[in-house]
């Protein structure tokens, strides 16, 4: 799957990525940038399995993406939250 994403984080800048990837339940994806000095995993959870990110990496390094300044942030992941009380 690919795509284009436009992101404006300040008025009037406006930043064009590229989706080079999404899974099918949309946890994660794939976006890069096409000077091909951003590349990002993003999900929904703090812990990726390695072999999506593994897959991913190779993905951008296909796509001419210096894997060799990749980081990986560190998350905490945080406690499940209470289940609510019924109405």
């Amino acid at each position: 799957a690919s795509g284009k994403w436009l992101a404006s984080p300040i008025w009037p800048l406006k930043l064009d990525y590229t989706i080079m990837a999404v899974s099918s339940t949309y946890d994660w994806v794939v976006v890069g940038h096409r000077s091909r000095s951003f590349f990002w995993i993003m999900a929904r959870q703090p812990v990726l399995d390695q072999a999506i990110i593994q897959n991913a990496m190779e993905l951008g390094k296909a796509a001419g993406f210096d894997m060799t300044k990749i980081e990986f942030p560190e998350h905490s992941v945080a406690p499940a939250a209470p289940p609510a009380k019924g109405v």
